[in-house]
């Protein structure tokens, strides 16, 4: 993935998880509420994503086993 790429995606699903966030937090905050349950299920969903989007290195030989090794 190109780090421009990267760079917009991850901080749209920043934006994103800030927003689900807000919104979980001016929620009635209860456990049994249906509505906590979604906000909290989106706002985990995306923190995950952007987590593996804003770590991931493609230079990385765990991650990019095929890529050549430079020559020394």
């Amino acid at each position: 993935m190109k780090p421009i790429i990267q760079m917009i995606f991850g901080f749209s699903t920043l934006i994103i998880t800030l927003v689900f966030l807000f919104l979980m937090a001016t929620s009635e905050l209860n456990n049994q509420d249906l509505t906590f349950a979604a906000y909290f299920g989106f706002f985990a969903t995306l923190s995950a994503i952007l987590f593996f989007v804003l770590t991931r290195n493609d230079d990385n030989e765990e991650t990019n086993p095929g890529k050549e090794k430079p020559q020394r």
